[in-house]
């Protein structure tokens, strides 16, 4: 339900002119509206009688380059064990499958939280400028998917506050707290966005913080 809630909403928007609805009988998501932009996108583009199939094929590419996206992390630091893959398959099926099942519903969370380490990831990689103004701009757009991405915002404070002689890191923080910042500002100018992300009381609305 989930799923179709996001579908709902780009069919607001593809219908309607608004993401939102303008009557109270369309649905809606209280998730920020990331994933209704791409069915949004996908309908437009000609694909609507498969669009759930399409994104449900989508989150699993998702999820696969999330675990990807791990190993490459790791990489950056040590050899990552030989068995890497074999290990967290098992990993994942004993202790994690009911993420995973969550996962591939197409939750914005996983999509929110691969911007957050692939923005990390590029940085780490190189430190330049130009890598830490695009790993920034991920980071700090990853709210578009989901509220909860803030947590590694704090997560990147913490960790910068402990390590103040380190200045590129410094100012990697500091560049993507402040476009979550201006972007979470943008996003909730909208009165339909403040409405049913803030107002109304939910689990993971920013009100419950």
């Amino acid at each position: 339900w989930d799923l179709n809630e996001q579908i709902g909403m780009a069919d607001n928007l593809y219908l309607e002119g608004s993401v939102y609805p303008k009557n109270n009988f369309s649905i809606f998501s209280i998730y920020t509206p990331g994933v209704s932009f791409i069915a949004y996108f996908l309908r437009t583009i000609g694909i609507s009688e498969y669009l759930p199939e399409f994104l449900l094929i989508i989150s699993s590419l998702i999820l696969f380059l999330t675990i990807i996206l791990f190993y490459k992390i790791i990489e950056l630091y040590q050899k990552p064990n030989e068995y890497f893959f074999e290990i967290q398959i098992i990993y994942t099926l004993l202790l994690c499958f009911g993420y995973v099942h969550y996962a591939t519903e197409f939750k914005p969370d996983t999509l929110a939280f691969l911007l957050c380490f692939f923005g990390l990831y590029i940085y780490q990689k190189n430190k330049s400028l130009r890598n830490m103004i695009f790993g920034s701009i991920l980071i700090g757009t990853s709210v578009l998917f989901k509220q909860q991405s803030i947590f590694f915002i704090i997560g990147l404070i913490f960790y910068s506050f402990f390590n103040l002689k380190k200045k590129d890191d410094l100012k990697f923080t500091s560049l993507s707290t402040f476009i979550f910042i201006v972007t979470t500002i943008y996003l909730f100018s909208f009165d339909s966005v403040f409405k049913y992300n803030y107002e109304i009381i939910s689990d993971d609305g920013f009100q419950t913080i």
